[in-house]
């Protein structure tokens, strides 16, 4: 059985029918950002217990950080950024933040880069290469 789900991610808070408490970061014309759910995360940049809404800009090429409702940081990025996660690195309280950006992971700490990992490409093998193409035409078959 086939179902359809229709999810509506942009809703117009200035529309007269919308009525919610909420904050729509992902829709905010204000804030001149363009990004998606991976690409947001809430951490505590300096390990003091206060939270920061970390966002990478699709765009502008840009980590922003977010302290309530008011921008207080800019980092320049090497480029269009994929996903964004934040992990503790060691004993210290200061978490580092992974940003993916073109098969490269870039690691921040307080906003700073610190590290960069660059992953080779992968050969793959003619027998994998033969059951991806297996099953990629698998649902075909089934219709």
């Amino acid at each position: 059985f086939k179902r359809e789900v229709r999810i509506r991610m942009n809703v117009d808070p200035t529309d007269p029918a919308y009525k919610s408490p909420w904050l729509h970061a992902l829709y905010e014309k204000m804030a001149n950002i363009r990004t998606y759910q991976r690409q947001c995360i809430l951490v505590d940049i300096e390990g003091k217990g206060e939270g920061s809404l970390v966002v990478a800009d699709s765009v502008a090429k840009r980590l922003r950080v977010f302290r309530g409702t008011r921008q207080t940081m800019e980092v320049p990025l090497p480029g269009e950024s994929t996903a964004l996660c934040c992990f503790h690195m060691d004993e210290t309280n200061v978490p580092g933040i992974g940003v993916a950006i073109d098969g490269a992971l870039y690691v921040f700490r307080r906003l700073r880069p610190e590290t960069r990992y660059v992953v080779n490409d992968i050969a793959t093998i003619k027998e994998e290469e033969n059951h991806i193409n297996c099953l990629a035409t698998l649902p075909k078959l089934l219709s």
